[in-house]
């Protein structure tokens, strides 16, 4: 039988509790003035189903959900993307239930809640009609009162169509929309281009002529990661996250990807002018 002496057996018990501390923080450090932890390996996104800037099925995520996983894996950072809707991803994000979520765009509302990391890509929200519809007509967004305008609950111009006294009718999901336009209940709706042009082709591949957007998009605005304010573990991925996109621009990687997806970078972010005064042009 073998005897272990109190000093031995003191021992074994501190290496013992050392290993249990050291797997259980591995890859964590604790926040400042906070009992939670930085997971410097992993972090919990949200997002909506938005194919194919971010896709639930099929083989690929999304334009900008594989661009969000490059720069946090530059970084030695994995990701776990959980979709559900907008709001509720909004909701889960408020409390502490993912660590943010993405591709969101910043308006005056959202900015002073969170924070916003470097932009993903860049979206341009266009009007979309019936092509044989020559009697709906914008020019100002004043002219919207005489139509019936589509919309999608939680999306940012949600915020800016209220502050602007402009009604419209939403809906959960922009395909519902472009049902509703295709049988004349909505005289128009707002959406992301590349969304609704891939939407078109894929529900009405026989009559993709039949709609058109206008020429004057509502904005163009860039889409990135919204984190809560005020947050140590926030504000630490913020800021891998940027640095983990940086590396993958310098890299070549970023224009990799936006090739995958036949993005143009420079068609979204040449001079345009909008309907919306909320959003700048940009350069």
């Amino acid at each position: 039988m073998l005897f272990i002496g109190k000093s031995m057996m003191l021992k074994v018990v501190v290496v013992l509790v050392l290993s249990i501390i050291t797997l259980f923080t591995k890859g964590q450090d604790v926040a400042s003035g906070s009992n939670r932890y930085l997971v410097q390996d992993k972090i919990i996104v949200a997002t909506g189903d938005w194919p194919p800037i971010t896709a639930k099925s099929g083989s690929d995520k999304g334009l900008a959900s594989d661009v969000m996983i490059a720069a946090f894996a530059a970084v030695g950072i994995a990701v776990d993307i959980k979709f559900m809707p907008w709001r509720r991803a909004e909701i889960e994000l408020q409390n502490q239930k993912v660590e943010a979520v993405f591709p969101y765009a910043p308006t005056v509302g959202r900015k002073e809640k969170f924070l916003f990391g470097d932009p993903i890509i860049f979206s341009k929200t266009q009007f979309f009609k019936l092509r044989s519809r020559h009697d709906v007509q914008i020019k100002t967004l004043k002219d919207l009162s005489a139509y019936r305008l589509g919309g999608v609950l939680g999306y940012f111009y949600q915020e800016e169509l209220d502050i602007f006294g402009i009604n419209a009718f939403y809906a959960t999901k922009d395909i519902y929309n472009l049902h509703k336009l295709k049988t004349r209940r909505i005289d128009l709706f707002l959406a992301n281009d590349l969304i609704t042009w891939s939407m078109i082709h894929k529900v009405y591949p026989e009559s993709t002529d039949d709609f058109v957007a206008l020429e004057a998009p509502y904005s163009v605005n860039p889409l990135s990661l919204m984190f809560r304010k005020e947050d140590d573990l926030s504000l630490h991925y913020l800021m891998k996250f940027n640095e983990g996109l940086s590396l993958i621009q310098q890299s070549g990687l970023y224009a990799e990807l936006l090739d995958k997806y036949g993005y143009d970078l420079s068609y979204y972010t040449r001079p345009v002018e909008t309907l919306s005064n909320f959003h700048s042009v940009l350069p």
